[in-house]
C-alpha cells in the first residue's frame, strides 16, 4: 500500500520542483507593484483633495466679492439718498440775492391766458334823433360832455306845426358823436350818440380746450396798465360752428370807478390781456412756483435752517400759475428759497459731480 502511495505522489512532488521558480517572480512582481500602485492611489486622492480645497477658496472668494459689491451698491444708495447741505452765512445770501417764504395754506389757481377786446355792450350806447324833422335852434351839449338822462340836448322846431320841442337824453352818458349843429336841418339819420363808460364788456375768443374748461361764473383778470380788474363770466357765446367761442364779461363797476378817478379809465376799442380762473382750490401747504427746482427727475425745494440749506424731495399736487400745491416733504411754517434756489441747484450739481469723479 506504501508502495502504491508514494508512486503515485511523485509525480505531483517533481511537479511542484518544476513551478516553484515560476511561482517566486510572480511574487515578487506583486510586492514591488503594490507600493506603486497605493502611492498611485494616494496622489490620487490628494488630487482630489486639492482640487476641493481650491474650489472652496474660489467659491468664498466669491462669495466675499459679492458681499463687497452689494455692500458697495447700498453705501452708494445710501449716499444718493442723502440731502445735499450748503452753507451759506448772511452776506452770502445777500450777495447771491437768496430770498425765503414760509410753506402754508394758500389759494392756487389755474387760468387760461388770453386777449380781451373792450366793447361798449348793447345799450350802452344809443343814437339820439329828432322825433320830428326840423331845425335845430340851439345845440345845449358838445362833445365829450356827460350828461344825465333826461336833459336836454337840443331845441328843434318842428317843420310841421313850426312849434319848438326839446331832444332830451335817454340815458347817462358821455355825447361821444355829433352829426349837426345850430341853425342846421335836422339829418335823417342820428343828431347825436351818447355812450355810457361805465358799461364796458371784455370779449375773450376762446380756443381749443378752453371751450370745454370755461363756464359761466368764472372769474377773468383783466389786465390794464398797472391794474388787474377782475369778474364773472355772464354770458357764453357760440360763433354756430363752435360751441362756446366767446365769453362776455361785464366790468361795469370796474369801469365806473376808474371813470370817477379819471384814473385807468377803461375804454371800449382796446385790447389787454387777460385770464381765466379755470380751477382754484384752497392748499393746506403750498410754495411759490419759482422755489420749484427739478433733479434727476424728481421736484424738490431748498429748506433753511439757521446757515444751512438742503435740498427736500416734495410731491407736487394741483400746479397753478404762480403757486404749487404740496402734497408731502415740506410742513407748514417751514423756511424754503423762493428768489434764486437755481443757484443753489447749481451748487448741488457741482457737489454731485465731483462725487462721481
Amino acid at each position: 500500500m506504501n508502495a502504491i502511495f508514494s508512486a503515485a505522489l511523485r509525480p505531483l512532488f517533481l511537479n511542484a520542483e518544476s513551478i516553484r521558480p515560476a511561482i517566486f517572480w510572480l511574487l515578487l512582481s506583486a510586492l514591488i507593484a503594490a507600493p506603486a500602485m497605493a502611492g498611485s492611489e494616494h496622489d490620487h486622492e490628494s488630487e482630489n483633495h486639492e482640487s476641493e480645497e481650491h474650489d472652496a477658496e474660489e467659491h468664498d472668494s466669491e462669495q466675499h466679492d459679492a458681499e463687497e459689491h452689494e455692500h458697495g451698491a447700498e453705501h452708494d444708495d445710501e449716499h444718493d439718498h442723502e440731502p445735499q447741505s450748503l452753507h451759506l452765512d448772511e452776506k452770502a445770501r445777500q450777495d447771491n440775492g437768496i430770498e425765503t417764504a414760509i410753506a402754508g395754506p394758500a389759494q392756487v389757481e389755474q387760468h387760461h391766458s388770453l386777449y380781451a377786446r373792450l366793447i361798449t355792450p348793447p345799450g350802452a350806447q344809443i343814437n339820439v334823433s329828432a322825433r320830428f324833422p326840423g331845425l335845430i335852434q340851439s345845440l345845449k351839449v358838445q362833445p365829450g360832455e356827460r350828461v344825465q338822462k333826461g336833459q336836454v340836448l337840443a331845441i328843434i322846431e318842428s317843420n310841421d306845426s313850426l312849434r319848438p320841442y326839446p331832444l332830451t337824453a335817454p340815458i347817462n352818458g358821455v355825447v361821444s358823436q355829433l352829426q349837426a349843429g345850430a341853425g342846421e336841418l335836422t339829418p335823417n339819420n342820428a343828431l347825436l350818440t351818447i355812450t355810457d363808460p361805465e358799461r364796458i364788456w371784455a370779449e375773450l375768443t376762446l380756443f381749443g380746450d378752453a371751450r370745454q374748461q370755461v363756464q359761466t361764473g368764472q372769474a377773468v383778470h383783466i389786465e390794464h396798465g398797472d391794474h388787474q380788474h377782475t369778474q364773472p363770466i355772464q354770458q357764453l357765446v357760440s360763433d354756430g360752428v363752435n360751441p362756446w367761442s366767446q365769453a362776455l364779461a361785464p366790468l361795469t363797476h370796474l369801469a365806473s370807478a376808474t371813470a370817477e378817478k379819471n384814473t385807468c379809465a377803461l375804454r371800449a376799442g382796446e385790447t389787454t390781456r387777460a385770464w381765466i380762473d379755470v380751477q382754484t382750490i384752497q392748499a393746506a401747504v403750498a410754495v411759490d412756483n419759482r422755489a420749484l427746482q427739478e433733479m434727476d427727475g424728481r421736484w424738490q425745494v431748498f429748506i433753511q435752517q439757521g446757515d444751512t440749506f438742503s435740498a427736500r424731495p416734495v410731491q407736487l399736487g394741483v400746479r397753478g400759475d404762480k403757486t404749487t400745491e404740496i402734497k408731502s416733504g415740506l410742513h407748514a411754517g417751514d423756511i424754503y428759497v423762493v428768489r434764486n434756489s437755481y443757484l443753489l441747484k447749481a451748487e448741488q450739481e457741482k457737489s454731485a459731480a465731483g462725487h462721481e469723479h
